[in-house]
């Protein structure tokens, strides 16, 4: 705690250091990377549509622009995690799995979303970062509690929704490289284009990491130092390749057709807890997705928009560990998820009032076959269908914003462990209101609140799963909740001489979940997930941002938050739930030498633990990171970055260190 505390009051001294250096002429090509950009502040991407109007949302979102994600480094996990309320888990070096957390939520109460398509699927409880290549990203937002209806699906942490390149946000051409250690080595390239009424986009990527980084390995004695011993991570390597694929066709002023293709291939080695050097457990994934959606415009009436979108998408994974190096026995098996399914989005706009319908149809099926044939394949089916409503009313010159809205939710699971058990069926429906309510006070300060009532269905790799580190659990129940914030956002222009931009957003929240469903890892770091009795979520949320006039940049963000275990068992009831950190803080320093960019960055996360019982504290993280970049006119930049300049040993997950100090190098053309 007190090296937080010694952080926190360093932020103001960093600001006012910034305001005594000599001004220096801020350039528009300067390498500035604030963390937190409020939706529609700096938009990347044109909106349409079905998509998210920040004007018309009451909830408290993130933003990440594609200049963050272009000159970001190489995990999307890392640009999440650095803002207010989110929190990102990875395990070992680049490429290692990455699951979010909002506001104390786990990864599986989180929704994400490409393109407002929703990526959870029936075979994992949370999305894996790790398995998008960010290079083909336009924009990250991150909404926090409250979903926005055009997403569709809710949950109890909220929901972050991935926008890929558009045609017309995709340089003519751009090719990317980076080298780094641990023999690191990632390349990307683009090209669009137009003919006519037709638009079209190609994205390439390829990357790769030995991610043989040195640790210190306690040999699982963590209170015997005789026994520990310096060595390069054994069997974590990872080759990976990605591909996305546009195409429009402008029908008319008022209506378009899209279609999209995104193919992503990531085979990666599994280390075990002890790092023997005889691990040659594997793991791969290999999925695709393909789209088509038809927006029409002033439907049926001037005042009347849509869209509709079907899709198709697969998944397969294929854990092979057959020398029975990492799990509890001999393993080889693969897991196929087909997903798909239709979306269809309708809107009214009025004068002082908007009204959306959200209609969604989505069937999915996972299948886990044991290659090694010591059982027949099992098989799960999950048909879904959910029905959305909301009206965005404005008043008062609209000065005022309120938003209800309402989702219902249908589905039918099936069930078959193997082909001599019986067909076991289970069928839920249910309803939940969610309401908003904005006020701007002026035009810099605005006030929100939300609440609403959301449910999850556990998922198929929740109830059935098995891949070595994680074990399913077929007795798992939906999970229930309710959850409230408010807070405030205040962003000005000039507020100072010496000022030319500040923002600072702030919120509390509580959230109440009975039956919440979490992961918790044992000692050899092998996860189940479980039910338990409830969950009590609350905590604050700060983010600040200065841009001096003399191009210097301070980012800060703050979460302090209490996710509290709610179990009739002694054992765990007031216990910090695992995985989450109680207290995490970022800064960043941003300051324009000449031609160069200088970026100072800091990052603090305490109080967190691996189990329920609360009996395995992970250490303190304290990261200090430094960048240098320069643009050499508008085409090329080049950056050198060091990450955990002090060499910090840093386990997100029990027994899979992370890297220690690390150097990379980047070069990037535009055209």
């Amino acid at each position: 705690m007190a090296r937080l505390y010694l952080s926190l009051t360093m932020t103001p001294a960093l600001a006012a250091a910034a305001l005594l250096l000599p001004a220096t002429p801020a350039r528009a090509d300067v390498d500035q990377l604030p963390p937190v950009e409020v939706l529609g502040q700096a938009d990347d991407t044109t909106v349409r549509t079905g998509e998210v109007i920040e004007q018309e949302t009451t909830g408290f979102a993130s933003h990440i622009g594609k200049p963050e994600l272009q000159r970001g480094g190489l995990s999307l996990g890392e640009l999440i995690d650095r803002q207010a309320g989110a929190q990102v888990r990875e395990s070992g070096g680049f490429g290692g799995y990455s699951e979010i957390s909002l506001r104390g939520a786990g990864s599986e109460q989180v929704m994400v979303y490409l393109d407002g398509l929703l990526l959870n699927d029936g075979a994992g409880g949370g999305f894996d970062f790790s398995t998008l290549d960010m290079s083909q990203l336009a924009a990250v937002d991150i909404y926090r509690g409250s979903t926005p209806q055009q997403l569709g699906k809710a949950s109890f942490g909220g929901a972050v929704n991935l926008r890929t390149l558009q045609q017309s946000d995709a340089s003519k051409f751009r090719l990317s490289s980076t080298l780094g250690d641990f023999g690191t080595q990632k390349i990307s390239s683009q090209i669009s284009g137009t003919r006519g009424q037709l638009d079209g986009l190609l994205a390439l990527g390829y990357a790769r990491s030995d991610n043989d980084f040195e640790f210190l390995n306690d040999n699982g004695t963590q209170y015997n130092p005789d026994d520990d011993e310096t060595q390069k991570r054994h069997n974590a390597a990872v080759d990976q390749r990605s591909a996305l694929l546009k195409s429009g066709w402008r029908i008319s002023t008022d209506n378009r057709l899209d279609a999209s293709l995104q193919v992503f291939d990531k085979e990666q080695e599994i280390p075990d807890w002890n790092n023997h050097p005889a691990a040659a457990a594997t793991f791969a994934n290999r999925n695709w997705q393909i789209r088509t959606k038809l927006t029409a415009d002033r439907f049926l009436s001037p005042a009347v928009n849509s869209a509709t979108e079907i899709h198709l998408s697969k998944k397969k994974e294929t854990y092979d560990d057959r020398g029975n190096s990492v799990g509890l026995g001999a393993q080889y098996d693969r897991n196929t998820t087909t997903t798909q399914g239709l979306k269809s989005y309708l809107e009214w706009v009025g004068e002082n009032a908007t009204s959306g319908v959200n209609l969604s149809l989505r069937e999915e099926q996972y299948t886990r076959d044991d290659l090694l044939e010591q059982h027949s394949a099992d098989e799960s089916r999950r048909l879904s269908a959910s029905l959305g409503l909301q009206s965005n009313l404005f008043f008062a010159e609209e000065k005022w914003l309120l938003s209800p809205s309402f989702r219902y939710q249908w589905f039918r699971t099936r069930y078959r462990p193997d082909e001599t058990s019986a067909l076991e069926r289970n069928t839920e429906a249910f309803g939940k209101p969610q309401l908003g309510l904005k006020y701007r006070w002026s035009d810099a300060l605005t006030f929100k609140s939300n609440l609403g009532a959301y449910i999850r269905e556990p998922g198929f790799y929740e109830l059935y799963g098995d891949r070595g580190l994680f074990l399913g659990n077929s007795e798992l129940k939906p999970e229930q909740g309710r959850n409230i914030d408010i807070g405030a956002e205040w962003a000005k222009q000039r507020p100072f001489a010496s000022v030319a931009f500040a923002r600072l957003q702030t919120s509390l929240w509580h959230n109440e979940i009975d039956d919440m469903i979490t992961r918790t890892y044992d000692a050899r770091g092998i996860g189940k997930s479980q039910n338990i009795a409830a969950a009590r979520l609350r905590g604050a949320e700060l983010s600040l941002l200065v841009e001096l006039i003399n191009g210097i940049e301070v980012s800060t963000s703050l979460t302090l938050q209490d996710p509290e275990n709610r179990s009739g068992n002694a054992a765990f009831r007031g216990k910090t739930l695992p995985g989450r950190a109680g207290e995490s803080f970022f800064a960043s320093l941003s300051i324009p030498l000449e031609n160069w960019t200088l970026l100072y960055e800091l990052d603090i996360q305490q109080e967190r633990f691996y189990d329920s019982a609360n009996l395995l504290p992970a250490k303190d993280k304290q990261l200090h990171n430094l960048k240098i970049s320069r643009d050499f006119g508008r085409k090329f930049h080049f950056a050198l970055e060091l990450k955990n300049i002090g060499d910090q040993a840093v386990e997100d997950f029990n027994g899979y260190p992370k890297p220690g100090r690390a150097w990379y190098l980047s070069l990037s053309y535009n055209h």
